[in-house]
């Protein structure tokens, strides 16, 4: 039968496009990526976050025990950069004459 686990949102990165993710023996790797939730501004995630893939839970390190439930706080997105977009100006092109 399949079913959906609850997953706590404790340490749970914020929700993210363009990040990269890998899966390590017992754990899901989350890391970088666009921050979605910001809606003015391109903001860029810097963090890296790990999720036991065996009790379903996001965590701050590998090998912490199995029936952690106090888990500290992964560090919040504190490095948030802004994409300054830049106006490119074409180059003007002429097709030379033909050489006669």
């Amino acid at each position: 039968m399949w079913s959906a686990p609850i997953i706590p949102k404790e340490n749970a990165p914020v929700p993210l496009t363009f990040h990269s993710a890998a899966v390590y023996n017992d754990y899901m790797i989350i890391a970088f990526g666009r921050i979605t939730i910001v809606l003015d501004h391109v903001a860029i995630n810097n963090n890296v976050y790990l999720f036991d893939t065996n009790n379903y839970i996001w965590v701050t390190g590998m090998g912490q025990p199995s029936n952690t439930t106090q888990i500290t706080t992964i560090a919040p997105v504190t490095t948030i950069a802004t994409i300054q977009t830049a106006t490119v100006t074409p180059v003007n092109t002429t097709t030379p004459a033909p050489v006669t």
